[in-house]
């Protein structure tokens, strides 16, 4: 074989490594831009439901809470944005809506939801997150600079686990 064909070949390799290369690092770098990015990701609902984790302002209150009866760490409590706190109006609700956010119970059944404002919510457990005692989810009655949050009831039937509250204005 001549020699030049020997340098030619060599040369269209290191032309398509070089090539190939540059490619890699491109996308790369636009993963790395875009997984590194602030920006918070728009919401598919237009309920404003939280915001940063600790922040509460007279707009919004940071409401923690406990699942009652033997819950398995991990399960999910769904947040519902209803229009009342009236039992049976609420089990329709949340029968037929999307939940607007979620949060992992902890292994002592705890949970936490950022920055509620105003208005009637329903926590929701599903009941097959239960290993054994039912119990429904509930929060916390505390107050943060003029609004407070007022546990309405709790309860459930079959399916879910339902603990509804409001977060009212003083």
């Amino acid at each position: 074989m001549p020699l030049n064909f020997r340098v030619r070949s060599f040369t269209k390799m290191a032309l398509i490594v070089l090539a190939s290369a540059i490619i890699l690092s491109f996308i790369v770098w636009i993963l790395f831009c875009k997984c590194g990015s602030t920006e918070p990701e728009s919401q598919s609902n237009n309920v404003p439901v939280s915001a940063p984790v600790s922040v509460s302002s007279g707009a919004c209150i940071d409401v923690h809470g406990r699942v009652l009866g033997d819950v398995l760490p991990g399960s999910r409590v769904n947040l519902y944005r209803v229009s009342t706190t009236d039992p049976p109006l609420v089990v329709q609700e949340i029968r037929v809506r999307e939940p607007i956010d979620w949060a992992a119970t902890d292994a002592q059944k705890w949970f936490r939801f950022d920055c509620l404002s105003p208005g009637a919510y329903a926590f929701v457990v599903p009941a097959s997150s239960y290993n054994g005692s039912v119990g429904a989810p509930v929060p916390d009655g505390i107050e943060f600079g003029n609004l407070s949050v007022e546990v309405a009831f709790q309860g459930g039937d079959g399916q879910y686990m339902v603990g509804g509250f409001s977060v009212n204005q003083s």
